[in-house]
């Protein structure tokens, strides 16, 4: 199987597609790139507004020192002692900073009713298993 660039992308057609190929809904992004923050030791969570979810960064900065960082502290969320940056990543492509802005928005008109939440991923893990795949009967 020869691997081919297509539209600046590789991909290996077979059983297994490429992540550019599928549309990826905001759940499958969310976990996707909280896996890959985690496995290069960012702490991540996931937040949940009514009908979507998006990730939540660990800053690694004390809540009581956020203000001498940030201009707005509007913008995180405060939980279990820890700063988080809320992250749109269905805004990913529109830029880092687009993503802030748009996850901080969504947070702050949820929470003020109620309706916003972060789960720790951490906590995640705890109660649903990590589950793999089985390894292909071809070679890929």
């Amino acid at each position: 199987m020869e691997a081919k660039q297509d539209d600046a992308r590789l991909y290996a057609p077979g059983k297994r597609c490429n992540l550019s190929k599928v549309e990826i809904k905001s759940k499958n992004h969310s976990t996707l790139i909280d896996g890959l923050f985690e496995s290069v030791g960012i702490e991540t969570a996931f937040v949940t507004v009514p009908g979507h979810i998006f990730i939540g960064l660990s800053l690694d900065i004390d809540p009581e020192e956020s203000e001498d960082h940030f201009t707005s502290i509007d913008d995180l969320i405060f939980k279990a002692g820890k700063t988080w940056l809320p992250v749109e990543v269905t805004k990913i492509e529109e830029g880092f900073l687009q993503a802030w802005q748009t996850g901080a928005k969504q947070w702050r008109e949820h929470a003020i009713q109620n309706q916003a939440a972060i789960l720790l991923l951490h906590e995640c893990w705890e109660i649903y298993s990590p589950v793999g795949f089985k390894a292909p009967e071809e070679p890929i």
